[in-house]
């Protein structure tokens, strides 16, 4: 008989959607699960049967953590809260998607551990290749869309941005660049994903990167900026790496995110990308292009998702 488990996050963004997809895909042959979606506000009225395991993505509530025998956490660091980081103390085991989480939240649980993560493999062979460029911004603030609108303002090369941003419906909209900020639905999103030969990711910050990790699942030449999170993982032979600097408004925190509002847009701190690299890069796509091969960026992908999927199990069936 398979065991019980619920899943709880907060149904505010794409990432944290697949987060709760990938995790339900990865355990359904052993918990029957539920999930339980937080609107920034607990719903502590809800009734709930008890659940072998609670899983927290991102949010934490001690009043449905006493629902669960035991409990999860899966933190996006950057979206930590004073609040939060006062009472993960008392889940039994913080899984962290980067040795650098890692690092961050061990003096605050006993048993915290590093597995990294898994994406949705997007590849879709029936779909034309074209060697356009790709921006996906979606509602982020942090996705470093500023510097690639930059870029291509100034090369004039052809650009697909996708976005669902209000900060940018008012940009002045250049002849190059292609604005998306209309609803795309999965199956439409995922050809423009498939048909654009090169992405653009240079994140401020990124806790994963779904979309920086569901381009290289369809064998895309990718952009990304040297976040430590993603220089962890990445063959740095099978991306474009860009330069970048840590910059940060609070120089007094160690947890530079907590000073802010949890909700609010504006960062605190990150890595930002080196515009001159950016812009150098960009302009040297053809050269790029020539070295790149495709199938390698693919199976990298696989082998990266196939050996953090059972990281991911053992802690799942050793709790």
């Amino acid at each position: 008989m398979k065991k019980t488990a619920c899943i709880y996050t907060s149904n505010t963004g794409v990432g944290l959607v697949s987060d709760v997809d990938l995790l339900q895909d990865l355990l359904f042959e052993y918990y029957d699960i539920d999930v339980v979606y937080f609107n920034h506000k607990f719903n502590t009225t809800t009734k709930l049967d008890k659940y072998d395991l609670g899983i927290f993505i991102q949010c934490y509530s001690e009043e449905y953590s006493v629902l669960n025998k035991k409990n999860i956490f899966i933190p996006n660091e950057e979206w930590l809260d004073v609040n939060v980081l006062s009472q993960i103390h008392k889940v039994d085991a913080v899984i962290c998607k980067s040795t650098f989480a890692r690092e961050l939240l061990v003096p605050y649980n006993n048993n915290v551990v590093s597995t990294g993560f898994i994406s949705l493999d997007k590849n879709n062979k029936q779909v034309e290749r074209k060697n356009n460029f790709l921006h996906l911004g979606g509602k982020s603030w942090q996705k470093g869309t500023e510097s690639v609108l930059s870029s291509f303002n100034k090369n004039k090369l052809p650009l697909t941005f996708i976005h669902s941003n209000k900060n940018f419906d008012d940009l002045h909209k250049e002849k190059n660049i292609h604005y998306i900020s209309n609803f795309l639905d999965s199956g439409e999103l995922d050809i423009i994903i498939n048909e654009n030969v090169i992405h653009i990711c240079p994140s401020i910050y990124e806790g994963w990167g779904h979309y920086m990790y569901e381009a290289l699942s369809v064998g895309a030449l990718t952009y990304v900026t040297k976040l430590p999170m993603f220089v962890e993982f990445l063959d740095p032979d099978l991306v474009v790496f860009l330069d970048c600097k840590f910059q940060q408004l609070d120089t007094k925190s160690k947890f530079l995110f907590l000073n802010r509002d949890r909700h609010n847009n504006t960062h605190q701190f990150g890595w930002v990308v080196d515009q001159d690299c950016l812009d150098n890069n960009i302009l040297e796509y053809k050269k790029h292009l020539e070295n790149h091969n495709p199938d390698k960026v693919r199976a990298f992908f696989k082998h990266l998702n196939e050996e953090n999927s059972k990281k991911l199990l053992n802690v799942f069936l050793d709790i």
